[in-house]
């Protein structure tokens, strides 16, 4: 087709977005054809190749694909039209040398280790390995077929059964009991096929009793088959992990090695096309409950703050790394007790149930942003960079009322087909507005100088919010990294009342809140 003017990563994206299918089925596109032949190297002067490979440095697909840690590779077979006119992947157009068999539809390779010079990676893989273990059962099973006789196979059982008896009366484990058990049933399915076999050769070709005892034996094959997979004893195919390694030179990228165009040696995807995918395309919002008239989140109902908060963490810092804007979350508190205030009604329990679940959440956040963040050099982000909308909600009356005791929790990640790299999104006043990176700053606030005032949350008893930041001053390109300095002034104390010793929820939250403070310093000026 015709390059586009405009050929880079958004202009990809675009593509893709064009595909509002859930499922990529077989209904979809089949350039199999026209986009493998470009990758090939037959013939070796392609000058099509040379355009692809040109278009895919602009849009960083194939050889030019390079993943960070955190994120995976997607290899994926593109599909091409068979002589019926079907979808099919059975030709791989890149090697057209190469016999039509079965390939992978796609296969996926996270990057868990990166070296320091950026050059070289780590990846961890597995495959579906089905039909490679089926094809090395049925040959174990053909191999003892062709070399055994009936004899051999009823002298194998017998003894196998001997031996079986002897481990129940000495009281053996029951590992080993089981084993025996699985190569007993195997000796006596192979016997039954060997006996099949030749009930089969001692029929008249052609005969309704040949015809009948090919099934039978086929049957007992299959058998057999299936009782040589439990006595193999084989790995889980989930539990086959692997690592390769890759790098940026020549030749040695996950697109390269995965198509393995130079060789003669059968390709596990056809048309193969390699892209950079990142997890986290379905963020959560999940619901926290809470006890009849409790303002305490229970251990239960904070591992989902807990779930939320890394997927949030890892978003972010992926947007963030990308020039991309952070998450925006938001909370909805809910409680079906009122009272009366001058102002109207006030669901007292629905505000303070959601400033428990947005003060817990922030913590978490911070947690988790500290441990992903161990050791990174440049400016590190904190919970507070991430825009907080804190709303209550008025619960359906007559509703249920436990649902009327929950607080949600959702994270929202846009992408509007008007975003770019490097933008940012200005938050509505009734949102916790992200701190954005400041230069560093010459002068600093002295113990005087008041802090500036914010929204008291009783002003606005069913939309709870903190003050958005003020405009940060313009950062200089080469200004190199400062250590770590807050930007706001945490001060806090606990009270308690006379004779008491316990923490109420609100002083464990300050002591909390305290606490991410005095880790996150700590860590960011190591």
């Amino acid at each position: 087709g015709q390059r586009p003017e405009a050929l880079d990563p958004a202009w990809a994206a675009q593509q893709v977005r064009r595909d509002d299918r859930f499922i990529a089925e077989s209904d979809g596109p089949t350039p199999g054809k026209s986009y493998g032949s470009a990758l090939s190297y037959d013939p070796l002067d392609n000058p099509r190749r040379d355009n692809l490979s040109d278009a895919a440095r602009e849009i960083g697909i194939n050889e030019h694909a390079w993943a960070k840690v955190g994120e995976a590779y997607l290899v994926h077979s593109i599909n091409a039209l068979d002589a019926d006119g079907l979808p099919s992947l059975a030709h791989n157009y890149a090697k057209p040398g190469e016999q039509d068999h079965s390939h992978f539809g796609y296969h996926f390779a996270a990057v868990v280790l990166g070296s320091e010079d950026g050059r070289h990676q780590i990846t961890l893989e597995n495959f579906a390995r089905r039909a490679h273990v089926a094809s090395i059962v049925k040959s174990a099973v053909a191999r003892n077929l062709r070399h055994a006789t009936p004899d051999g196979f009823h002298k194998l059982h017998e003894a196998i059964g001997g031996e079986l008896e002897s481990a129940r009366r000495s009281a053996a484990g029951e590992a080993q009991v089981k084993r025996l058990e699985r190569h007993l049933a195997l000796a006596d399915a192979l016997a039954r096929a060997v006996d099949a076999r030749e009930a089969r050769n001692a029929s008249t070709e052609g005969s309704p009793e040949r015809v009948a005892a090919d099934a039978a034996y086929e049957k007992a094959v299959k058998v057999a088959e299936a009782r040589m997979k439990q006595a193999s004893e084989l790995a889980k195919g989930s539990d086959l992990w692997h690592f390769r390694m890759f790098s940026q030179r020549p030749g040695e990228s996950m697109h390269e090695v995965s198509a393995d165009l130079l060789t003669n040696e059968p390709s596990a995807e056809a048309n193969p096309l390699t892209s950079v995918i990142v997890h986290g395309h379905r963020l959560p919002q999940v619901d926290i409950g809470f006890r009849e008239g409790s303002r305490q989140i229970s251990r239960e109902e904070g591992r989902k703050l807990n779930y939320v908060a890394e997927l949030a963490t890892r978003t972010g810092l992926w947007n963030h790394h990308n020039g991309l804007p952070l998450p925006r979350i938001t909370v909805t508190g809910r409680g079906n007790a009122r009272r009366p205030t001058l102002g109207g009604v006030l669901p007292e329990a629905a505000r303070q149930r959601a400033e428990a679940v947005h003060g817990e959440l922030r913590d978490r956040l911070d947690r988790y942003l500290i441990n992903y963040q161990h050791g990174i050099a440049q400016r590190r982000l904190t919970a507070a960079d991430f825009p907080v909308a804190v709303s209550t909600e008025h619960p359906t009356p007559g509703g249920d009322r436990e649902q009327g005791r929950r607080t949600t929790v959702a994270v929202h990640d846009p992408r509007p087909e008007d975003t770019t790299a490097g933008t940012t999104t200005t938050p509505p006043s009734s949102e916790a507005a992200p701190r954005a990176p400041r230069a560093p700053q010459r002068q600093h606030r002295t113990a005087e100088q008041p802090p500036q005032p914010t929204d008291s949350p009783s002003a606005h008893p069913h939309h709870l919010a903190t003050a958005p930041a003020p405009a940060p001053a313009p950062q200089p390109a080469s200004a190199p990294p400062s250590s770590y300095r807050s930007e706001r002034l945490t001060i806090g104390g606990v009270e308690f009342a006379d004779g008491s010793a316990e923490l109420t929820g609100g002083q464990r939250e300050t002591v909390h809140r305290l606490a991410a403070e005095v880790a996150w310093a700590s860590v960011a000026n190591t």
